[in-house]
This record gives structure tokens, sequence and C-alpha cells, in this order.
């Protein structure tokens, strides 16, 4: 788990490996993929395979979480301000946490292949006063080494899948990921934990509006879940679950769907080539547009186009 200072911007903006220096940019480390140029929001992560290495590592930025993958890591580590020394192997499927703030000294052996999620600390700041009614300046994130998080195991497998997939499920998802990742670590990872508020806002209906209108208005546009969920009134966690309640699917499911469906307009009433259509709906390229189309019609665009 290999790190150094990351320097990553707004949460509301992309994070960039050019801004960011860990694991992937570690010399003896192979960097296998990255999330650079993916327009995320609210984390950024690369995956790579490290080597052995002794280091005194500076405090970094944002909180991080490494799942180990394959192989398995032997390794020493000691925080600053805390005079116990962690000791422990990291085998596949663990996890551990590196909280933001802290400098740290490491010396780590094997061959892992190593995932390592930053996450943006505003986005924890804001889970902890939001969702959790935690004062977000008094949070402190156990550094966990070698644990077992089934929940945090299918986020951070989650995030590798869409690294894998050059994210087709899009931005707005990866980012509802950030959000759980955040709850996760505060409910059971924090040092101090309290109970979710019991009662869950819920988007009115004139809220409910509004975000369709500005999903159909802006179709081709990189819409996040902080301004969708400003355009109902709500903070972007308690949206997301509001929003699920009221349209019986996830936000980022069900902008593709009405991309699709704009895509399946134009295809039916116009001779725009694909790739205008695949730009006016929202994706980076042809060849997103057409393995989402499938994924979602059966049938390629093309295929679509000539059975009308």
């Amino acid at each position: 788990m290999a790190l150094q200072n990351p320097a990553i911007p707004a949460a509301s903006q992309p994070v960039s490996v050019s801004e960011t220096h860990g694991i992937a940019l570690w010399p003896q480390n192979r960097l296998l993929m990255h999330s650079d140029g993916l327009n995320w929001r609210g984390l950024y992560a690369s995956y790579a395979t490290e080597q052995a290495w002794t280091a005194s590592l500076p405090a970094i930025d944002h909180h991080c979480v490494a799942y180990c993958v394959n192989q398995a890591n032997e390794i020493t580590r000691r925080f600053e301000g805390d005079g116990r020394t962690q000791s422990a192997v990291l085998r596949p499927r663990m996890l551990g946490t590196i909280p933001a703030g802290v400098a740290s000294h490491w010396k780590v052996s094997g061959s892992a292949d190593v995932l390592l999620v930053y996450l943006h600390r505003s986005v924890v700041a804001r889970v902890a006063e939001e969702v959790l009614e935690m004062d977000a300046g008094r949070v402190e994130l156990r550094p966990v080494l070698a644990e077992v998080d089934a929940l945090l195991e299918q986020l951070a497998l989650s995030v590798l899948s869409s690294m894998q997939s050059q994210s087709q499920h899009g931005a707005l998802y990866v980012e509802s990921i950030a959000q759980m990742i955040a709850v996760q670590l505060l409910h059971e990872h924090a040092a101090h934990q309290q109970r979710p508020p019991p009662n869950v806002p819920r988007m009115s209906r004139p809220g409910m509006r509004r975000v369709a209108e500005l999903i159909e208005a802006a179709l081709d546009e990189d819409l996040g879940l902080g301004t969708l969920a400003a355009e109902a009134g709500m903070s972007p966690f308690y949206f997301a679950r509001s929003f699920r309640q009221h349209f019986g699917e996830a936000p980022h499911q069900y902008l593709l769907r009405r991309r699709i469906e704009r895509g399946k307009e134009l295809l039916r009433q116009t001779d725009t080539s694909l790739v205008e259509i695949a730009l006016a709906t929202g994706f980076s390229s042809q060849s997103h547009f057409t393995a989402t189309f499938k994924r979602f019609v059966g049938v390629t665009p093309g295929e679509y186009r000539r059975a009308m």
C-alpha cells in the first residue's frame, strides 16, 4: 500500500493521475490500470502490482482504502502520533485503510496486486454531517490493516470493474459508490460512531418533476449526483435513496435508460450517424454507445435501425 501525498482537487472535479501520487506511481510498482481520464468525481483509483519497499511517507490529503486482489504482502507500519506498530499479512479479499492527514512509516514485502481507492475528504465530511449526524471536524477513521469487510469488498470490486470496463456505467455510478464507501467507513471504521437518523427525507413531487426534466434536457451532458440532488433540494446521499424510491431504479440506471430511449428515437426517426447519436445521447464514443445499447435492447444500434 505504498502511498505518497495525493493532491486531489475539489470533489466536484475529476481526479487525474497527474495530480495523484501513490501505488500507481511508486517506481518499483507495475501499474495495471487507473481511473485517469474517466471523469470520476469523489474518488480516484489505481491498480498495480507492488514490490518490496521501505519508506516514511508524508500525510495524505484524502482517505484511502486498499484492497488486495491477488498474492499477498507482509506489512509493518506505524502512524505518527501513535506509538503502536501494526504488522500483518494482507491477503486476497482483505482490506487496509490509510486515514487522511497522518504521516506514516512502512516496510512492505511481497508482490500483491492491490487496488487503491482514494476517497475525497469532502465526501466523507459531507456524509458524516448529513447522513450520520457526526461532527465532520472530529471524525477519525481507524487505520485498518488486513481486515475483512464484505460491503467494502463489494464496493471496491465495483470500482475495479468500472475501471476495467472504462466505466460503462458512467461517472454518476462511481459517484454513488463513493458515497456508499464513505458511509461504510464512518459506520464501521470510525473511532467515534453514532447511529444514522431514523427519519430519511423524501423527495417531493415537484422535486421529482424538476429532476426528470433536467435529465431529459441534458442527456448529452455529464450530470453529477450533486447537480441532480441540488435540483431536488436534497443532499446527494439522501437524494440517491429517495430517487430509487420514486423511480424504481438508481439515478445512473435511469439516466442510462433515458439515453438509450433517446438513441432509439434518433435511430427510428433520422438518418443521423451512429457517432453523432452517441455524442448526442451523452456517450463518450460510438463503441460505448453500441455496447450499452446492446446490453439494454439486445441488438446493436445498426441492427435496430435496419429492423425499422
